[in-house]
């Protein structure tokens, strides 16, 4: 899928641009935007996110739904740390700028 690289972000160029990313973390942040409201699928390890591990930025769905530019809880795995794999899923023109990572449940 295209997506564009810019000096501090990548932003999505067509439907289901994928970013993939192996972690070792229980907690996972992506600052992003979006033009309009856009939703982002989650995947954990290639499968749908367990609602065990939902965030407060996700619909009941599972998807993290970004409207404005700011930071937004990816996964909250709640203590369980292990090596992962995370995959979201964007629609065009959603823009993501820098990870981080955190340990408390």
């Amino acid at each position: 899928r295209r997506v564009l690289f810019r000096s501090e972000r990548v932003v999505s160029k067509s439907p289901e641009s994928s970013l993939s990313l192996r972690f070792i973390a229980t907690r996972v942040y992506l600052v992003m935007d979006s033009k309009k409201q856009s939703q982002i699928k989650v995947l954990l390890d290639g499968q749908p996110l367990p609602p065990k591990y939902y965030t407060e930025d996700m619909d009941e769905k599972g998807n993290i739904v970004v409207q404005d530019a700011r930071k937004y809880d990816v996964i909250n795995l709640k203590g369980d740390y292990a090596p992962h794999e995370i995959t979201l899923i964007f629609p065009e023109e959603v823009a993501a700028y820098a990870f981080t990572f955190g340990d408390e449940n």
